[in-house]
């Protein structure tokens, strides 16, 4: 769909728009929606576990079996984890920082504020069978590993002409615990996973970008346009924790067991018909686009339980219970071409962003407001964590027949680059 701005606004917009679809008589229309979050733990299934199972089976004790991956997987880098250096989540904030110091002209660090949306995403509550029995083998057997991987999706709901309830996708990215002969090598050899990017979408012109953290209105907002920004990136982190109890009687509670990185580059020329970024693992055809992870987690320790079947004593240990917990991010940068004319800064060009961005009102960074928990729930095979943003609303307006194809369900075509460019 061609959007033609994306609007955050206070929650204060009298009710009766915030419960409709609007067409207006000037060729444009706006939907006034919530933001909606949907934190996501994938589970195995019992052909799932069991193929896994086989694949361990195979792998004990075959040491020569082992070196060899262990050789294939030092050359191909896959093995690179988040160390002690500063994430990309972590250059976003300190970018924000430095603007602030720089004595760089008012607009450019406004601008530069705009250009890193940061969310974070809790989990309130632990999940119990990290494994799907329990072992007698010890803590970190990974047999019956039912974890499968997590993910999160944002949408925008709204409430449609006919008053029914819709919503638009803004991102949806889900990942995988690799159960191939080099993950299997990582969990004998060094008691950790890893995980691969299943699929990821994301719809650059419902992201955050420019962000509200400068309390936007209709009037004052500046759309995300691929001509005025670029290296535009998509970002999740995942962090996971978890408790247990030591066969010593030590208790641990909420340790970090490690961290994920999943870096998606947003291309322009890589987009679908909608207007989207899609990846998946299985289409070939994806390799090329710039989706990656880094990181890796330690198995998650089975706690103690001195029986297997509650009536005689014996070594035994549990199912392992665990959290996981992430944020999303959305960074870009200023396109200087755009701007610049004979090398030099255009005020002609920044100049009227400029002067919508200086009657903005300071606020409170939209990553700082908390989110409500709607609640948490098991379909399918997933452990889905909703969270609402409670207090803001976003606008999305649109060229009137846009908005049409959007109540009709119907795809536009996607923005091509020339309807950014300046006049």
């Amino acid at each position: 769909m061609k959007i033609k701005a994306l609007i955050l606004a206070s929650a204060i917009i009298m009710p009766s728009l915030a419960s409709t679809a609007q067409v207006n008589d000037n060729n444009t229309g706006t939907i006034v929606g919530q933001r909606k979050y949907e934190l996501i733990v994938n589970e195995g299934n019992d052909s799932t576990v069991n193929a896994f199972n086989r694949g361990l089976e195979a792998s004990r004790g075959n040491r020569a079996f082992l070196a060899d991956i262990a050789g294939v997987y030092r050359s191909t880098f896959v093995g690179q984890a988040i160390g002690a250096s500063t994430s990309l989540l972590e250059l976003g904030i300190s970018a924000l920082m430095k603007a602030g110091e720089n004595k760089q002209p008012k607009w450019q660090k406004a601008v530069m504020g705009e250009s890193t949306f940061i969310r974070v995403l809790p989990m309130q509550m632990e999940i119990l069978d990290f494994y799907r029995e329990p072992s007698s083998i010890g803590p970190l057997d990974p047999s019956d590993m039912f974890f499968n991987g997590f993910g999160c999706r944002q949408v925008i709901e709204y409430t449609d002409a006919e008053g029914r309830p819709a919503e638009e996708e803004v991102f949806y990215v889900s990942c995988n615990v690799r159960t191939d002969s080099i993950g299997r090598m990582r969990m004998l050899n060094h008691s950790k996973f890893e995980v691969y990017v299943d699929s990821l979408r994301f719809n650059f012109a419902l992201c955050d970008l420019p962000n509200d953290s400068l309390g936007t209105d209709i009037s004052t907002r500046i759309p995300f346009s691929f001509e005025k920004r670029k290296d535009l990136k998509f970002i999740v982190r995942a962090d996971i924790t978890s408790s247990w109890i030591t066969q010593a009687m030590q208790v641990y509670n909420d340790q970090p067991l490690g961290s994920f990185e999943i870096v998606a580059s947003i291309d322009p020329d890589k987009l679908d018909s909608r207007g989207i970024f899609t990846y998946s693992s299985s289409n070939a055809a994806d390799r090329a686009k710039r989706v990656s992870v880094k990181g890796d987690c330690f198995l998650v320790p089975r706690s103690y339980v001195g029986s297997n079947d509650m009536h005689t004593a014996s070594d035994s240990w549990g199912t392992g219970q665990y959290k996981v917990e992430m944020q999303i991010a959305e960074t870009c940068r200023i396109n200087p071409d755009y701007y610049m004319t004979d090398g030099k800064w255009d005020k002609d060009i920044w100049g009227p962003e400029w002067k919508l961005i200086s009657k903005r009102k300071p606020s409170k960074p939209a990553w700082r407001s908390v989110l409500e928990v709607v609640g948490v729930q098991y379909a399918g095979s997933n452990w889905i964590s909703t969270l609402l943003e409670p207090t803001k609303t976003v606008i999305i307006q649109y060229e009137t027949q846009e908005l049409n194809r959007l109540i009709n369900g119907g795809a536009a075509a996607a923005p091509s680059k020339a309807q950014a460019k300046r006049p």
